[in-house]
């Protein structure tokens, strides 16, 4: 995958409002598979120094290549969320969001277009100088409005509950760059088997910001 993001921030006396887009493509085995375009808009009310409480809206074209293409689909979505900072010896914060979206198939593929639901928690921390931690988990729950292809019957609808957790530790090597290692576990659950799978993943970043 290559994308591209781009926004813009104002803020307010008592408000910040972000508006961006971005462009991204997908390829497997050399061939591209899909193209996804999008904007985003969101709106953040700081409650005092430590808490502050967000909304957003977005909306993504996803378009496929080849014989992929009857999977063409528009995805509007909606998140609300809310963050805070305990402090402490570890510094740690709190980040949680709920998501909602429906993603709506353009080439009349009812078991292509789904309700979205998610959750997702990212704890923060800071254990030493240097160091940043931070421990993603989310839970995304997609309800088909048709019957899939490899469905026992014409009356099973696909659903599906994806579990996600990572670890993430960076460390800060000089001003500009940054060290980081990850690893993550998915696990998907589905009423139909086939679709059922376990993933572990494992990162290792070099990151440089210009400051």
């Amino acid at each position: 995958t290559g994308g591209i993001n781009a926004g813009v921030e104002y803020s307010g006396e008592s408000s910040i409002y972000r508006l961006g887009t971005f462009a991204q493509q997908a390829r497997l085995d050399g061939n591209k598979l899909r193209d996804t375009y999008g904007v985003s808009v969101e709106y953040v009310k700081p409650i005092n120094k430590e808490t502050s409480v967000r909304a957003g809206l977005g909306f993504a074209q996803l378009r496929y290549d080849g014989s992929n293409q009857n999977r063409d689909s528009d995805l509007p979505t909606f998140t609300i969320g809310y963050s805070t900072y305990f402090g402490g010896p570890m510094k740690a914060g709190l980040d949680a969001s709920l998501n909602i979206g429906r993603e709506k198939n353009l080439k009349d593929r009812p078991d292509f277009t789904r309700d979205i639901y998610g959750v997702r928690f990212v704890l923060g921390f800071q254990p030493a100088a240097r160091w940043q931690g931070s421990v993603p988990y989310a839970f995304t729950k997609s309800s088909y409005d048709g019957a899939d292809e490899f469905a026992p019957s014409a009356q099973t609808y696909k659903n599906e509950n994806l579990h996600n957790i990572e670890l993430g530790m960076q460390y800060q090597l000089t001003k500009g760059w940054s060290f980081r290692a990850e690893v993550g576990y998915t696990q998907n659950m589905s009423n139909i088997t086939l679709y059922e799978y376990d993933q572990t993943t494992a990162f290792i970043k070099m990151r440089y910001e210009w400051k």
